[in-house]
C-alpha cells in the first residue's frame, strides 16, 4: 500500500537508501527490456534447422520420400529412372519375383540420358535372391535405346 521508495520516511524529507541509489544512478532505475518484434526470427531458426534435418533424414531413409522429392525437383531424371527400372524388371530372368534394390543414378549425355548403378534383386536358380546391376541409355525423348546387364 505505502511504498517507501515514493514517500519520504516519516515526513522527515529523507528518502530510503535504495531510493537514493536509484536517483543517483538512472541506469539502474529502468529495467532492461527487449524488443518483442525481433524475437520471431530467433524462434524460427531452430524450427528451420529441425525441418531441414528432418527432410535430409527422410530423403536418405524413406525410399518413397526420395522418389517423390526427385519427381518434384527433377521430373525428367525421375522419368528416365522409371523407364530404365521398368526395362530392367521386365528383362530379369524371373520378372514376377524381381525388385529394385537401388534405383540408380542419372547422368546427362549429349543426346539423351545414361542411368547406371541400378541394382535389381532377382530370384536365382536355388531360390535365393541375387543382386544384378543394370545400366541403360535413353534418347532425348525418353525411349530406351539399350539395356545392359552387368
Amino acid at each position: 500500500m505505502n511504498d517507501p521508495d515514493n514517500e519520504d520516511i516519516r515526513g522527515t524529507g529523507r528518502r530510503p537508501v535504495l531510493a537514493q541509489d536509484r536517483a543517483e544512478n538512472p541506469l539502474r532505475t529502468a529495467p532492461y527490456r527487449r524488443k518483442r518484434s525481433s524475437r520471431l526470427p530467433g524462434k524460427l531458426i531452430p524450427l528451420l534447422f529441425l525441418v531441414v534435418f528432418g527432410v535430409i533424414i527422410a530423403h536418405n531413409e524413406i525410399p518413397a520420400f526420395a522418389d517423390w522429392w526427385e519427381k518434384l525437383l527433377t521430373p525428367r531424371d525421375w522419368e528416365a529412372k522409371q523407364q530404365c527400372q521398368k526395362a530392367a524388371l521386365s528383362g530379369a530372368s524371373n520378372p514376377a519375383f524381381a525388385r529394385i534394390i537401388k534405383p540408380g543414378q542419372v547422368h546427362r549425355t549429349s543426346e539423351g540420358v545414361y542411368v547406371d548403378r541400378l541394382v535389381v534383386g532377382e530370384m536365382g536358380a536355388g531360390g535365393a535372391e541375387q543382386a544384378v546391376e543394370y545400366s541403360c541409355y535413353l534418347d532425348g525423348a525418353g525411349k530406351l535405346v539399350q539395356l545392359n546387364r552387368l
